[in-house]
C-alpha cells in the first residue's frame, strides 16, 4: 500500500517524471471539469417545472362538422381565418396561468383514423401555449355524436416550463342540425423525483473523483 507522508505526497508520486505528473494532474482537472458540467446540467433540467392542471376548450363563435364516412372535424372558421374559433373555458394548475379563463384558441381541422392534422401539429394553441397530439383512440362514434381520446404533448413559450406528456379528449354532440363540441387536455406530471436522483448520482461522481484524487 502507498504511503503518504506528513505534509508531502506518496512515495509513488514522487517517483513518477515531472512531464508524467503535469499530464496526470490536466487529466485530472479535465474529469472534475467535465462532471461539474454535468452537474449544471442536470441542475438547469431540475429546475424547468412540468406543466400541471387540466384545461377545457370551447366553442368561440364558431360550428363544427362531424364527418364519419371521411372520419374527419372540421371547424367553421378553421385556424387561418382572423379571430378564434375556440377559447377556454376553464383551467387549473399551473394551466391556469398559462391559459386562463377566456384566453382564445385555435383549433385546428384534424382527421381521426388514421389521425393527421390540417397543417401539422400542435392540433390547438394559443398565443402561448400549445398541445401535439401523438395518438388517438375512437372511444364512441355515430350519427349524433363523436367522443375520442388521445395522448400528447403540452408546450409553452412561457420560461421556466418544460414540455409535458398529457391526455386530450374530443367531444361532439348533435343538436338539431348542429354539433356542440368540447375538448380537454391534462398534463400528466411526470416523477420528480427522476432529476434529484441523476443530479445526486453527479453528485457522488464527483466526490468518488475527488477522493481518487486526493490518493
Amino acid at each position: 500500500m502507498a504511503q503518504r507522508l506528513l505534509g508531502g505526497k506518496p512515495e509513488w508520486e514522487k517517483s513518477i517524471p515531472p512531464h508524467l505528473q503535469s499530464k496526470i494532474n490536466m487529466k485530472n482537472k479535465l474529469i472534475i471539469s467535465g462532471t461539474l458540467m454535468a452537474m449544471i446540467a442536470m441542475a438547469s433540467v431540475a429546475q424547468a417545472a412540468s406543466i400541471t392542471g387540466s384545461v377545457e376548450l370551447t366553442a368561440d363563435a364558431s360550428v363544427v362538422t362531424i364527418n364519419t364516412g371521411a372520419n374527419s372535424v372540421t371547424f367553421t372558421p378553421d385556424y387561418t381565418a382572423a379571430g378564434n374559433n375556440a377559447k377556454v373555458d376553464s383551467s387549473s394548475g399551473s394551466l391556469a396561468l398559462l391559459l386562463p379563463s377566456g384566453t382564445g384558441i385555435e383549433y385546428k381541422n384534424f382527421t381521426y383514423s388514421p389521425l393527421s392534422v390540417v397543417g401539422g401539429n400542435p392540433i390547438w394553441f394559443s398565443s402561448t401555449t400549445s398541445f401535439d397530439i401523438t395518438g388517438i383512440t375512437i372511444e364512441f362514434e355515430g350519427g349524433n355524436g363523436l367522443l375520442l381520446s388521445g395522448t400528447g404533448i403540452l408546450k409553452t413559450t412561457v420560461a421556466g416550463y418544460e414540455p409535458t406528456l398529457g391526455t386530450w379528449s374530443f367531444n361532439a354532440s348533435r343538436t338539431g342540425a348542429t354539433f356542440s363540441w368540447g375538448s380537454t387536455a391534462s398534463a400528466n406530471v411526470p416523477d420528480g423525483g427522476t432529476s434529484v436522483a441523476l443530479l445526486g448520482v453527479s453528485l457522488l461522481g464527483l466526490a468518488g473523483a475527488r477522493r481518487k484524487f486526493a490518493r
